[in-house]
């Protein structure tokens, strides 16, 4: 029976069974002894390799805790912002100075997205609070500062966490070491195919497959199909999370878009009606000065 090839996404646990299977198995039968200290070699390798694993998970928790943690503190912010704005306009959700933060948004539309959107949202209101000669909503913005300062900092520390990862997985050192553990592989099960074929030997002809766990579909262990369901679940959360966090990018990205569209529009807007009040300025001023008809002399 053909060997087959462990695939990537295997996990570094049931990687470890199989090599330890291996392992076992060559130790155990007098004419394949020799051949299990190259895969205890393997498996010291492995060893190194899921600490490094495991290194680089607990930073993307790390900094996924962080980003949690910076977000519960922005969102009362956000709150106290739109209170002190609505305070200012007497609950005037429409008048301009409450229209320039939050436009047609509620706190809780603004809040919703774990940072990401929200924090591009924040960001934009800094300039404006910084520089308002409101003392209050002057200590608004740099309390915002300060969390959009430290968001940043954790967003970029989860990015660099999962970018980390992802290259471990699909291009670094744990992808290597599978194309190293198959290349192993392939290499003894071929040399294992040999011996049957020796004189005197009397070895049956799928000897070398008996040294390798993989089996048949019906013969697989409760254990193992488990193991295969939490492997593809594990795949699944990740490529939710990719996908999840590139829709937050281009929502962000749209937002941004929207926002210096509205900026542009309201600043033309604000001209035409500049214009449009010189020139009825300018109309009241040249009929005030138009003279007016002589009355015709009466008879």
């Amino acid at each position: 029976m053909a060997l087959l090839t462990i695939r990537y996404e295997i996990s570094l646990s049931a990687l470890r069974e199989e090599l330890l299977n291996t392992s076992a198995r060559l130790r155990a039968h007098p004419l394949t002894t020799g051949k299990a200290a190259d895969y205890d070699l393997l498996l010291k390798e492995l060893a190194v390799l899921a600490v490094t694993e495991q290194h680089l998970k607990d930073a993307k928790i790390e900094a996924g805790a962080q980003i949690d943690a910076l977000d519960m503190r922005l969102d009362p912010v956000v709150d106290r912002l739109s209170n002190a704005l609505l305070d200012r306009t007497n609950q005037n959700r429409d008048a301009e100075l409450y229209q320039r933060y939050f436009g047609s948004k509620r706190p809780h539309e603004v809040k919703k997205p774990v940072l990401g959107v929200e924090l591009t949202i924040v960001r934009g209101f800094l300039s404006s609070l910084l520089s308002s000669t409101d003392a209050g909503l002057k200590d608004i913005g740099q309390e915002l500062e300060k969390l959009v300062t430290a968001a940043t900092k954790a967003e970029t520390a989860y990015s660099d966490a999962e970018t980390k990862l992802r290259d471990f997985r699909k291009v670094g050192e744990r992808k290597a070491f599978i194309d190293k553990v198959n290349h192993k592989r392939q290499l003894t099960h071929g040399e294992l195919s040999q011996l049957p074929h020796l004189p005197g030997a009397n070895l049956p002809r799928d000897f070398a497959s008996n040294f390798f766990g993989h089996k048949k579909r019906n013969e697989q262990s409760l254990s193992g199909l488990r193991a295969k369901v939490q492997e593809r679940e594990a795949e699944l959360r990740e490529l939710h999370e990719d996908l999840k966090a590139a829709e937050a990018a281009e929502q962000a990205e749209t937002l941004a878009a929207q926002a210096k569209q509205r900026l542009g529009i309201e600043a033309e807007l604000k001209q035409l009606e500049q214009e449009q009040q010189a020139l009825l300025e300018r109309q009241q001023n040249l009929l005030s000065r138009l003279p007016t008809k002589s009355q015709p002399a009466s008879g």
